[in-house]
């Protein structure tokens, strides 16, 4: 346990020091701050009043969107970049073992992206309850959906940095959602079985649902999301750690 926590805080330290993902992180939380502050200018309008809730949609998947980029970035970065400056060899010639070392480095990434998603949404939240306006149980759970995406989405980039360029990896993850393909072009045939293995991020981005009137998520539904999530995770975890245990980083 001590060697899984020297692990997660040592990555913590690293990320806090990449000046790129801070900076990027602390321009999002001031344009959030900007955008509140903007709104809350129109909030007692009762003529735009209505249309605040697609302002906060728009803003939240734009919030969602770059907080995709920094999930993606910070797994797959998380490995490859302690195998380029020879690094990880000196960190397992501590009593670390290898998957301790990457579930180490999965839980600091997965630190930093709760944080992000609790205040993005969180501040939303916030906003919505001080202003008395009505909220959709979607948009009380959009910060832990949000998080369940980064989740998903950083395991995939961090276990397909285990087999490639950390880039490429990026990039494949950015893409992984191939819903859309499916319903518009493949709904019959063998072929259409694949979408069931594939990671979907669909029920996941709750801005879609903001627009709407009715309850769409409840505790059960949110109990589901997250154990599909948690399990996709899970299983990229492991392929990760197969990986890491026969992979040549000396």
């Amino acid at each position: 346990m001590n060697s899984l926590l020297f692990i997660t805080g040592d990555y913590l330290r690293t990320l806090m020091h990449r000046r790129f993902l801070l900076a990027f992180l602390i321009s999002m939380f001031i344009i959030t701050l900007l955008f509140y502050f903007i709104i809350e200018q129109f909030v007692d309008d009762p003529q735009i009043r209505p249309q605040l809730f697609i302002a906060l949609a728009i803003f939240y998947a734009f919030s969602s969107f770059i907080g995709t980029i920094a999930a993606i970035y910070v797994g797959a970065s998380a490995i490859s970049g302690e195998i380029s400056r020879g690094t990880i060899a000196m960190l397992l010639c501590r009593p670390v073992v290898r998957w301790q070392f990457l579930l180490g480095k999965l839980v600091g990434a997965l630190i930093v992206m709760l944080g992000y998603s609790l205040i993005m949404g969180g501040v939303m939240v916030f906003y919505c309850f001080v202003h008395d306006l009505d909220m959709l149980p979607v948009m009380r759970f959009a910060p832990w959906l949000t998080f369940c995406q980064f989740l998903m989405m950083c395991s995939l980039a961090l276990a397909l940095s285990t087999v490639m360029h950390p880039a490429v990896a990026g990039v494949l993850t950015f893409f992984s959602d191939l819903s859309w393909v499916f319903e518009l072009f493949v709904r019959d045939g063998p072929f259409y079985y694949v979408s069931y293995v594939l990671p979907s991020y669909g029920p996941f981005n709750a801005w879609m649902d903001f627009l709407g009137t009715s309850s769409i998520y409840s505790w059960g539904d949110l109990s589901l999301l997250t154990l599909y999530a948690f399990d996709v995770a899970l299983i990229l975890v492991l392929l990760a750690m197969l990986r890491l245990r026969y992979k040549e980083v000396t």
